[in-house]
């Protein structure tokens, strides 16, 4: 009776959970004809093995309960996704490839999420490279390795808010470019070159360093190696070199081989150096070039004094002026020079 075929029944596609199923108690051996509800026929029922078919379709939710691998998900024998949850509730979902390379996400009870990483110490903690296709944006980004990113345009940036930050592009020849911005669009350009050259507001610098615009500087000029021109001013402006503050030398060309030490080479329409504004204090010089060599001349320019003589005295007190020296005074606007001659300064007047 219990093998036999019920024929001639109509198919009941939407059952109720109060629908009967009838049962065949006890086959193996005295078979008794039993009923049991749709709610009821799979309370009670133990799978020890997997649990298999092509298409599961329901509204509830599924349930295991065991202490190693609870899920899995399967395209194949070798290929498959493994869902475990621990003690503590942490969950890793495993994925498994023909070659059995793992790839491990873990959900941690707190909330953090590591990518092949079953501790996470923050948020989101990824052992290796991570690629992004957008923007990754947060308050911190911590980490040992480096930050790698591969774009044509733009490839990183750094916000202070949305209309404050720095953008760093790099071209196909290497070439750098550090763009700030601020809130009214204004922006400063540094360049690096790949030859090297760094140019600031200038995207093609020519030398070493290049600037567009007035430079400050509060410490001083060092030229530490030989060169043919210590320092060549081109161009037109209204000031080439503009040197203020408190220092004890403005221009110190001190050591080192110079062909030339400062050469004017342009057309100047009122004078190459103008002192006009300057103040000397009694006895200092305008002008003063002097060597210790041996016969070198000196020429020295003094500003207003109230005694030539002491002025003189002074000067001629310097064992370091050469015989041949020229010293020009000029007191209440009248002007004298004076040769140095066996060590003594003799005025120069016309007969």
């Amino acid at each position: 009776m219990a093998d036999l075929k019920i024929t001639g029944l109509t198919a009941l596609t939407t059952p109720a959970d109060a629908d009967l199923f009838c049962i065949v108690d006890d086959v193996s051996g005295t078979a008794t004809t039993k009923k049991i509800t749709l709610a009821n026929s799979l309370k009670g029922i133990t799978i020890a093995g997997a649990l298999g078919g092509t298409t599961w379709t329901g509204t509830g939710k599924i349930s295991t309960t065991v202490t190693t691998e609870q899920l899995r998900l399967n395209y194949d024998a070798t290929n498959y996704a493994t869902w475990t949850v621990a003690a503590d509730g942490a969950l890793t979902l495993a994925t498994v490839d023909a070659a059995a390379a793992e790839a491990d996400i873990n959900f941690n009870p707190d909330g953090l999420v590591g990518i092949k990483n079953a501790s996470p110490a923050v948020e989101l903690d990824v052992t290796g490279a991570i690629t992004a296709s957008g923007a990754i944006i947060g308050t911190s980004i911590t980490g040992s390795a480096k930050i790698s990113t591969i774009a044509t345009t733009e490839q990183l940036r750094l916000g202070y808010d949305a209309t404050n930050y720095l953008t760093i592009v790099l071209l196909a020849d290497g070439h750098t470019t550090f763009t700030t911005v601020d809130s009214v669009g204004a922006e400063a350009d540094i360049n690096f070159a790949p030859d090297g050259n760094v140019g600031i507001k200038t995207a093609a610098p020519a030398t070493a360093l290049e600037v567009t615009g007035a430079v400050t500087i509060s410490g001083g000029i060092v030229l530490s190696t030989a060169v043919t021109t210590g320092m060549l001013v081109s161009g037109v402006t209204t000031e080439a070199i503009d040197i203020t503050g408190n220092s004890t030398r403005a221009i110190n060309i001190d050591t080192g081989t110079f062909a030339t030490g400062i050469e004017l080479a342009g057309t100047f329409t009122t004078a190459g150096i103008s002192m006009d504004a300057a103040t000397f204090a009694n006895g200092d010089h305008e002008i003063q070039m002097r060597n210790t060599v041996a016969g070198d001349k000196t020429v020295i320019a003094a500003g207003t004094a109230t005694d030539d003589a002491g002025i003189v005295t002074a000067v001629g007190a310097d064992v370091d002026i050469a015989d041949g020296s020229l010293y020009l005074s000029a007191t209440d606007g009248a002007g004298v020079l004076f040769i140095k001659k066996n060590d003594v300064w003799t005025a120069i007047t016309t007969a």
